[in-house]
Protein backbone atom coordinates (compact mmCIF):
# COMPACT_ATOMS: atom_id res chain seq x y z
CA UNK A 1 0.00 0.00 0.00
CA UNK A 2 1.19 3.62 -0.90
CA UNK A 3 2.18 5.73 2.22
CA UNK A 4 -0.74 8.61 2.40
CA UNK A 5 -1.37 11.77 3.61
CA UNK A 6 -4.49 11.06 5.55
CA UNK A 7 -6.90 10.29 2.48
CA UNK A 8 -3.97 11.98 -0.12
CA UNK A 9 -2.08 8.71 -1.50
CA UNK A 10 2.00 10.06 -2.04
CA UNK A 11 3.77 8.36 -5.15
CA UNK A 12 7.21 6.88 -4.02
CA UNK A 13 8.05 7.83 -7.68
CA UNK A 14 7.47 11.18 -7.41
CA UNK A 15 9.40 14.87 -5.06
CA UNK A 16 6.34 16.76 -5.33
CA UNK A 17 6.09 18.08 -1.75
CA UNK A 18 3.15 17.67 0.61
CA UNK A 19 2.33 21.70 0.29
CA UNK A 20 2.78 21.22 -3.37
CA UNK A 21 0.02 18.55 -3.38
CA UNK A 22 -2.30 20.32 -1.25
CA UNK A 23 -2.09 23.31 -3.72
CA UNK A 24 -2.56 21.58 -6.27
CA UNK A 25 -5.59 19.81 -5.43
CA UNK A 26 -7.00 23.07 -3.84
CA UNK A 27 -6.79 24.58 -7.25
CA UNK A 28 -8.44 21.81 -8.95
CA UNK A 29 -11.54 21.94 -6.61
CA UNK A 30 -12.25 25.54 -7.23
CA UNK A 31 -12.16 25.03 -10.74
CA UNK A 32 -14.34 22.46 -10.64
CA UNK A 33 -18.32 23.16 -11.00
CA UNK A 34 -19.24 20.18 -9.28
CA UNK A 35 -16.77 20.24 -6.48
CA UNK A 36 -19.80 21.37 -3.83
CA UNK A 37 -22.40 19.40 -5.08
CA UNK A 38 -23.85 16.52 -2.64
CA UNK A 39 -25.48 13.53 -3.93
CA UNK A 40 -28.52 14.74 -6.19
CA UNK A 41 -28.05 18.57 -6.06
CA UNK A 42 -28.29 20.84 -9.01
CA UNK A 43 -25.81 22.65 -10.72
CA UNK A 44 -28.01 25.88 -9.58
CA UNK A 45 -26.98 25.39 -5.99
CA UNK A 46 -23.72 25.61 -6.23
CA UNK A 47 -23.17 29.27 -5.89
CA UNK A 48 -24.85 29.28 -2.04
CA UNK A 49 -22.93 26.07 -1.46
CA UNK A 50 -19.76 27.67 -2.50
CA UNK A 51 -20.25 30.84 -0.32
CA UNK A 52 -21.53 28.76 2.75
CA UNK A 53 -18.46 26.66 2.38
CA UNK A 54 -15.70 29.75 1.79
CA UNK A 55 -17.58 31.84 3.59
CA UNK A 56 -14.43 34.09 5.10
CA UNK A 57 -13.54 34.54 1.37
CA UNK A 58 -16.80 34.91 -0.50
CA UNK A 59 -16.85 38.43 1.90
CA UNK A 60 -13.71 39.16 0.58
CA UNK A 61 -14.32 38.81 -2.87
CA UNK A 62 -17.84 39.89 -3.25
CA UNK A 63 -17.49 42.92 -0.51
CA UNK A 64 -14.39 44.13 0.44
CA UNK A 65 -12.83 44.15 -3.39
CA UNK A 66 -16.01 45.59 -4.72
CA UNK A 67 -15.76 48.15 -2.27
CA UNK A 68 -18.80 47.23 -0.10
CA UNK A 69 -17.10 47.08 2.77
CA UNK A 70 -14.52 49.12 3.67
CA UNK A 71 -11.18 47.56 5.58
CA UNK A 72 -10.77 48.92 9.11
CA UNK A 73 -6.77 49.26 10.15
CA UNK A 74 -6.17 46.94 12.86
CA UNK A 75 -3.40 48.85 15.55
CA UNK A 76 -1.68 45.61 17.44
CA UNK A 77 -3.82 46.56 20.66
CA UNK A 78 -6.79 45.30 18.45
CA UNK A 79 -8.07 48.62 18.42
CA UNK A 80 -9.85 49.28 14.79
CA UNK A 81 -8.62 53.30 14.00
CA UNK A 82 -9.38 55.18 10.80
CA UNK A 83 -5.73 55.67 10.46
CA UNK A 84 -2.12 55.25 12.46
CA UNK A 85 0.44 57.86 13.62
CA UNK A 86 3.78 56.44 13.93
CA UNK A 87 7.58 57.92 14.51
CA UNK A 88 7.90 55.47 11.47
CA UNK A 89 6.16 52.82 9.28
CA UNK A 90 2.22 54.52 10.10
CA UNK A 91 -0.08 56.33 7.72
CA UNK A 92 1.28 59.86 9.72
CA UNK A 93 4.25 60.87 11.67
CA UNK A 94 3.04 63.79 12.64
CA UNK A 95 -0.85 63.89 14.93
CA UNK A 96 -1.80 67.09 13.01
CA UNK A 97 -1.81 65.80 9.55
CA UNK A 98 -3.81 62.91 10.31
CA UNK A 99 -6.23 65.22 12.07
CA UNK A 100 -5.79 67.74 9.20
CA UNK A 101 -6.90 65.11 6.51
CA UNK A 102 -10.23 64.39 8.53
CA UNK A 103 -9.38 61.32 10.35
CA UNK A 104 -11.77 60.99 13.53
CA UNK A 105 -10.42 57.66 15.03
CA UNK A 106 -6.26 58.02 15.28
CA UNK A 107 -4.09 54.99 16.85
CA UNK A 108 -0.92 56.56 17.99
CA UNK A 109 1.98 54.11 18.50
CA UNK A 110 4.64 53.66 20.67
CA UNK A 111 6.94 57.04 20.50
CA UNK A 112 8.36 60.12 21.60
CA UNK A 113 6.60 62.78 19.59
CA UNK A 114 7.53 66.80 19.91
CA UNK A 115 5.43 69.26 20.31
CA UNK A 116 6.35 72.37 18.16
CA UNK A 117 3.13 74.11 17.40
CA UNK A 118 -0.37 73.92 18.76
CA UNK A 119 -2.33 70.91 18.23
CA UNK A 120 -6.00 71.63 16.83
CA UNK A 121 -8.50 68.94 17.61
CA UNK A 122 -11.90 68.69 15.69
CA UNK A 123 -15.29 67.41 16.22
CA UNK A 124 -15.76 63.70 16.95
CA UNK A 125 -12.14 62.96 17.40
CA UNK A 126 -10.84 60.32 19.20
CA UNK A 127 -7.11 59.73 19.74
CA UNK A 128 -6.02 56.62 21.34
CA UNK A 129 -2.86 55.77 22.56
CA UNK A 130 -1.00 52.07 23.12
CA UNK A 131 0.39 53.25 26.21
CA UNK A 132 0.39 56.04 28.53
CA UNK A 133 3.87 55.08 29.16
CA UNK A 134 5.33 54.86 26.04
CA UNK A 135 3.39 57.26 23.45
CA UNK A 136 4.94 60.42 24.76
CA UNK A 137 4.06 64.07 23.69
CA UNK A 138 7.22 66.12 24.37
CA UNK A 139 6.33 69.51 24.82
CA UNK A 140 10.43 70.18 25.53
CA UNK A 141 9.30 73.12 28.09
CA UNK A 142 7.55 74.82 25.03
CA UNK A 143 4.15 76.56 25.70
CA UNK A 144 1.90 74.87 23.08
CA UNK A 145 -1.29 73.19 23.50
CA UNK A 146 -3.77 70.75 22.74
CA UNK A 147 -6.75 73.12 21.74
CA UNK A 148 -10.37 72.88 21.60
CA UNK A 149 -12.00 75.91 19.88
CA UNK A 150 -15.21 75.98 19.48
CA UNK A 151 -17.88 79.45 19.05
CA UNK A 152 -21.23 79.79 20.30
CA UNK A 153 -22.55 78.52 17.06
CA UNK A 154 -19.96 75.55 16.28
CA UNK A 155 -19.46 73.89 19.29
CA UNK A 156 -16.61 71.28 19.81
CA UNK A 157 -18.42 67.97 20.54
CA UNK A 158 -17.58 64.17 21.23
CA UNK A 159 -13.60 64.37 22.15
CA UNK A 160 -11.84 61.87 23.39
CA UNK A 161 -8.14 61.41 24.20
CA UNK A 162 -6.76 58.05 25.96
CA UNK A 163 -3.64 56.07 26.93
CA UNK A 164 -1.27 58.96 25.99
CA UNK A 165 1.57 61.36 28.11
CA UNK A 166 1.94 64.65 28.23
CA UNK A 167 5.44 65.75 29.27
CA UNK A 168 7.28 69.06 30.09
CA UNK A 169 4.55 71.65 28.90
CA UNK A 170 5.20 75.29 30.22
CA UNK A 171 1.31 76.26 29.77
CA UNK A 172 -1.89 74.71 30.42
CA UNK A 173 -1.63 71.08 27.92
CA UNK A 174 -5.45 71.44 26.97
CA UNK A 175 -7.62 74.22 26.71
CA UNK A 176 -10.93 74.56 25.37
CA UNK A 177 -14.25 76.12 25.19
CA UNK A 178 -18.13 75.90 23.88
CA UNK A 179 -17.55 71.81 24.59
CA UNK A 180 -19.67 69.27 25.02
CA UNK A 181 -18.93 65.67 25.71
CA UNK A 182 -15.62 65.73 26.14
CA UNK A 183 -13.15 62.86 27.98
CA UNK A 184 -9.48 62.61 28.88
CA UNK A 185 -8.83 59.69 30.44
CA UNK A 186 -5.83 57.01 31.23
CA UNK A 187 -3.29 59.57 30.02
CA UNK A 188 -0.20 60.89 32.27
CA UNK A 189 0.78 64.50 32.54
CA UNK A 190 4.57 64.40 33.77
CA UNK A 191 6.01 68.51 35.07
CA UNK A 192 3.56 70.27 32.90
CA UNK A 193 2.33 73.77 34.34
CA UNK A 194 -1.22 72.99 33.93
CA UNK A 195 -2.79 69.82 32.76
CA UNK A 196 -6.45 70.90 31.64
CA UNK A 197 -8.00 74.35 31.44
CA UNK A 198 -11.55 74.80 30.70
CA UNK A 199 -12.00 78.15 31.72
CA UNK A 200 -15.11 80.62 30.64
CA UNK A 201 -15.29 84.49 31.43
CA UNK A 202 -17.15 86.59 29.40
CA UNK A 203 -18.39 84.26 26.62
CA UNK A 204 -18.74 80.27 27.07
CA UNK A 205 -20.04 77.41 26.91
CA UNK A 206 -19.08 73.52 28.60
CA UNK A 207 -21.09 70.76 29.09
CA UNK A 208 -20.56 66.71 30.04
CA UNK A 209 -16.94 66.97 30.82
CA UNK A 210 -15.25 63.83 32.26
CA UNK A 211 -11.49 63.25 33.43
CA UNK A 212 -11.37 59.84 34.79
CA UNK A 213 -8.18 57.43 35.64
CA UNK A 214 -5.51 60.09 34.82
CA UNK A 215 -1.96 60.56 36.45
CA UNK A 216 -0.58 64.13 37.12
CA UNK A 217 2.44 64.57 38.55
CA UNK A 218 4.32 68.11 38.86
CA UNK A 219 2.77 71.67 38.44
CA UNK A 220 3.97 75.59 39.16
CA UNK A 221 2.56 78.61 40.58
CA UNK A 222 -0.69 80.28 38.79
CA UNK A 223 -1.55 77.31 37.38
CA UNK A 224 -3.94 74.20 38.05
CA UNK A 225 -3.74 70.62 37.36
CA UNK A 226 -7.63 70.77 36.32
CA UNK A 227 -9.45 73.91 36.60
CA UNK A 228 -12.96 73.97 34.66
CA UNK A 229 -14.68 77.34 35.50
CA UNK A 230 -17.06 80.01 34.81
CA UNK A 231 -17.87 83.46 35.98
CA UNK A 232 -21.25 83.89 34.08
CA UNK A 233 -24.01 81.36 33.66
CA UNK A 234 -23.60 78.25 31.74
CA UNK A 235 -24.90 74.90 31.57
CA UNK A 236 -22.20 72.97 32.77
CA UNK A 237 -23.64 70.07 34.41
CA UNK A 238 -22.02 66.97 35.20
CA UNK A 239 -18.58 67.74 35.48
CA UNK A 240 -16.65 64.50 36.49
CA UNK A 241 -13.15 64.66 37.77
CA UNK A 242 -13.00 60.99 39.43
CA UNK A 243 -10.27 57.79 39.80
CA UNK A 244 -7.33 60.40 39.44
CA UNK A 245 -4.11 60.52 40.83
CA UNK A 246 -2.76 63.75 41.84
CA UNK A 247 1.04 63.19 42.82
CA UNK A 248 2.43 66.35 43.95
CA UNK A 249 1.35 68.80 42.15
CA UNK A 250 1.26 72.65 42.71
CA UNK A 251 -0.47 73.71 45.77
CA UNK A 252 -4.11 74.48 44.46
CA UNK A 253 -4.70 71.14 42.67
CA UNK A 254 -8.17 71.23 41.03
CA UNK A 255 -11.08 74.07 40.87
CA UNK A 256 -14.33 73.02 39.55
CA UNK A 257 -16.51 76.49 40.16
CA UNK A 258 -19.29 78.05 38.18
CA UNK A 259 -20.18 81.19 39.68
CA UNK A 260 -23.50 81.87 38.36
CA UNK A 261 -25.46 78.84 40.03
CA UNK A 262 -28.66 79.97 37.87
CA UNK A 263 -27.74 76.99 35.57
CA UNK A 264 -27.99 74.44 38.45
CA UNK A 265 -24.50 73.58 37.59
CA UNK A 266 -23.53 70.16 39.26
CA UNK A 267 -19.87 68.72 39.61
CA UNK A 268 -18.63 65.70 40.93
CA UNK A 269 -14.88 65.54 42.30
CA UNK A 270 -15.06 61.58 43.41
CA UNK A 271 -12.49 59.03 44.24
CA UNK A 272 -9.35 60.65 43.66
CA UNK A 273 -5.82 60.14 45.65
CA UNK A 274 -4.04 63.62 45.95
CA UNK A 275 -0.55 63.71 47.92
CA UNK A 276 2.59 65.96 48.10
CA UNK A 277 5.75 64.98 48.90
CA UNK A 278 6.24 67.59 52.30
CA UNK A 279 3.12 69.67 54.45
CA UNK A 280 1.99 73.04 52.44
CA UNK A 281 1.80 76.02 53.74
CA UNK A 282 -0.53 77.50 51.09
CA UNK A 283 -3.29 76.96 49.03
CA UNK A 284 -6.07 75.12 48.42
CA UNK A 285 -6.14 71.74 47.33
CA UNK A 286 -9.91 71.82 45.86
CA UNK A 287 -11.94 74.33 45.16
CA UNK A 288 -15.43 73.31 44.13
CA UNK A 289 -18.70 75.30 43.88
CA UNK A 290 -21.71 73.23 43.29
CA UNK A 291 -21.90 69.03 43.45
CA UNK A 292 -20.04 66.27 45.45
CA UNK A 293 -17.05 65.84 46.69
CA UNK A 294 -17.28 61.94 47.71
CA UNK A 295 -14.66 58.95 48.68
CA UNK A 296 -11.39 61.32 48.06
CA UNK A 297 -7.87 60.95 49.94
CA UNK A 298 -6.06 64.24 50.51
CA UNK A 299 -2.79 64.00 52.29
CA UNK A 300 -0.36 67.15 53.19
CA UNK A 301 -1.96 69.87 51.62
CA UNK A 302 -2.47 73.32 53.21
CA UNK A 303 -6.31 73.73 53.38
CA UNK A 304 -7.90 70.61 51.67
CA UNK A 305 -11.24 71.66 50.57
CA UNK A 306 -13.27 74.96 50.32
CA UNK A 307 -16.69 74.30 48.87
CA UNK A 308 -19.59 75.58 48.02
CA UNK A 309 -23.72 74.23 47.38
CA UNK A 310 -22.10 71.22 47.78
CA UNK A 311 -22.13 67.69 49.83
CA UNK A 312 -18.93 66.24 51.06
CA UNK A 313 -19.24 63.07 51.86
CA UNK A 314 -16.22 60.17 53.21
CA UNK A 315 -13.07 62.49 52.40
CA UNK A 316 -10.20 60.99 54.24
CA UNK A 317 -8.31 64.31 54.98
CA UNK A 318 -4.76 63.77 56.41
CA UNK A 319 -1.53 66.04 57.82
CA UNK A 320 -2.92 68.96 56.85
CA UNK A 321 -1.32 72.61 57.51
CA UNK A 322 -4.57 74.62 58.08
CA UNK A 323 -7.82 73.74 57.51
CA UNK A 324 -10.02 70.93 56.48
CA UNK A 325 -12.82 71.73 54.92
CA UNK A 326 -14.54 75.20 54.63
CA UNK A 327 -17.92 76.17 53.55
CA UNK A 328 -18.86 79.02 51.97
CA UNK A 329 -22.76 79.24 50.92
CA UNK A 330 -25.79 78.07 52.35
CA UNK A 331 -26.72 74.11 52.05
CA UNK A 332 -25.55 71.30 52.08
CA UNK A 333 -24.37 68.00 54.01
CA UNK A 334 -20.90 67.48 55.23
CA UNK A 335 -21.09 63.90 56.69
CA UNK A 336 -18.95 61.10 57.21
CA UNK A 337 -15.30 62.60 56.84
CA UNK A 338 -12.19 61.49 59.03
CA UNK A 339 -10.10 64.55 58.95
CA UNK A 340 -6.54 63.62 61.33
CA UNK A 341 -4.07 66.07 61.98
CA UNK A 342 -4.48 69.64 61.14
CA UNK A 343 -1.45 71.35 63.11
CA UNK A 344 0.61 73.96 61.49
CA UNK A 345 -0.80 76.76 60.03
CA UNK A 346 -2.55 79.90 61.76
CA UNK A 347 -6.20 78.76 61.99
CA UNK A 348 -5.77 74.98 62.56
CA UNK A 349 -9.25 73.35 62.77
CA UNK A 350 -10.95 70.77 61.13
CA UNK A 351 -13.98 71.77 59.29
CA UNK A 352 -15.68 75.94 59.22
CA UNK A 353 -19.14 76.85 58.99
CA UNK A 354 -18.02 80.50 57.07
CA UNK A 355 -21.20 82.79 57.78
CA UNK A 356 -23.20 80.12 56.05
CA UNK A 357 -26.68 78.52 57.09
CA UNK A 358 -28.52 75.41 56.30
CA UNK A 359 -25.65 73.17 56.33
CA UNK A 360 -25.51 69.66 58.07
CA UNK A 361 -22.55 68.35 59.90
CA UNK A 362 -23.30 65.14 60.88
CA UNK A 363 -21.10 61.82 61.63
CA UNK A 364 -17.96 63.19 61.05
CA UNK A 365 -14.95 61.93 62.54
CA UNK A 366 -11.82 64.25 63.95
CA UNK A 367 -9.17 63.71 65.25
CA UNK A 368 -5.72 66.45 66.64
CA UNK A 369 -6.95 69.52 64.88
CA UNK A 370 -4.73 71.52 66.98
CA UNK A 371 -7.01 74.69 67.45
CA UNK A 372 -10.50 73.96 66.61
CA UNK A 373 -12.66 70.54 65.77
CA UNK A 374 -15.73 72.28 64.53
CA UNK A 375 -15.83 75.82 64.02
CA UNK A 376 -19.03 78.11 63.27
CA UNK A 377 -18.22 81.52 62.34
CA UNK A 378 -21.92 83.55 62.01
CA UNK A 379 -24.92 81.53 59.99
CA UNK A 380 -28.38 80.05 61.47
CA UNK A 381 -30.00 76.96 60.74
CA UNK A 382 -27.04 74.67 60.78
CA UNK A 383 -27.21 71.28 62.51
CA UNK A 384 -23.81 69.85 64.24
CA UNK A 385 -24.83 66.82 64.90
CA UNK A 386 -23.34 62.89 65.97
CA UNK A 387 -19.65 63.71 65.19
CA UNK A 388 -16.92 62.53 67.14
CA UNK A 389 -13.97 65.21 68.08
CA UNK A 390 -10.92 64.12 70.03
CA UNK A 391 -7.86 66.15 70.96
CA UNK A 392 -8.82 69.62 70.10
CA UNK A 393 -8.04 73.20 72.24
CA UNK A 394 -11.99 73.59 71.05
CA UNK A 395 -13.98 70.64 70.55
CA UNK A 396 -17.37 73.43 69.10
CA UNK A 397 -16.49 76.45 68.84
CA UNK A 398 -19.34 79.03 68.05
CA UNK A 399 -19.14 82.58 66.89
CA UNK A 400 -21.10 85.43 69.40
CA UNK A 401 -23.06 85.71 66.31
CA UNK A 402 -24.07 82.30 65.15
CA UNK A 403 -27.94 82.13 66.07
CA UNK A 404 -30.32 79.32 66.23
CA UNK A 405 -27.98 76.28 65.53
CA UNK A 406 -28.27 73.10 66.76
CA UNK A 407 -25.72 71.10 68.75
CA UNK A 408 -27.10 67.90 69.47
CA UNK A 409 -25.62 64.56 70.63
CA UNK A 410 -21.65 64.91 69.10
CA UNK A 411 -19.04 63.25 71.24
CA UNK A 412 -16.31 65.15 72.45
CA UNK A 413 -12.72 63.62 73.98
CA UNK A 414 -9.71 65.02 75.28
CA UNK A 415 -10.19 68.99 74.44
CA UNK A 416 -9.41 71.97 76.15
CA UNK A 417 -12.79 73.00 76.14
CA UNK A 418 -15.77 70.52 74.60
CA UNK A 419 -18.47 73.38 73.71
CA UNK A 420 -17.29 77.28 73.49
CA UNK A 421 -19.19 80.87 72.64
CA UNK A 422 -22.48 82.15 71.89
CA UNK A 423 -25.41 80.43 73.47
CA UNK A 424 -28.16 82.88 71.80
CA UNK A 425 -31.18 80.92 70.59
CA UNK A 426 -28.62 78.07 69.71
CA UNK A 427 -29.75 74.15 70.98
CA UNK A 428 -27.22 72.57 72.35
CA UNK A 429 -27.99 69.14 73.84
CA UNK A 430 -27.28 65.69 74.43
CA UNK A 431 -23.28 65.95 74.06
CA UNK A 432 -20.52 64.01 75.32
CA UNK A 433 -17.68 65.78 76.95
CA UNK A 434 -15.14 63.36 78.42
Amino acid sequence: MLPVWDDLEKSQVSDEKIEEAVARLIEAHETDETSHLGIGESLQSHKASEIIDHLALSIVNDKIKNGEIETPKLNDACKIGDCVVAVSGGDYNNLQDAIDAGYLNIYVKTGVYSITSDIELTDGLNIIGSDNNEVVFDFNDGTKQFKLTGTSGSKIRNVRISGVQFLDCHNYVITGNYLEYIQIDDCKFIDCYGAINFYVYNAGYYENITIEKNYFHGGQSGYYAVRIESNQAVVAQPVYVRYNVFDNCYNTVISLMCKDFTQGTFNYFIYNLIKFDSKKTSGIVVELYGGLIQGNYIYRGHEAISCAYADVINNLLYDLNNRGIIFQQDTGLISGNNLFSIDGGVNKLGIFLDGVSLVRVVNNYLQDCDSKGIYIDGGEHNIVSNNIIENSSYGIDLDNSADYNIILGNMIYGCTTAIDGSVLNNEIAHNIDD
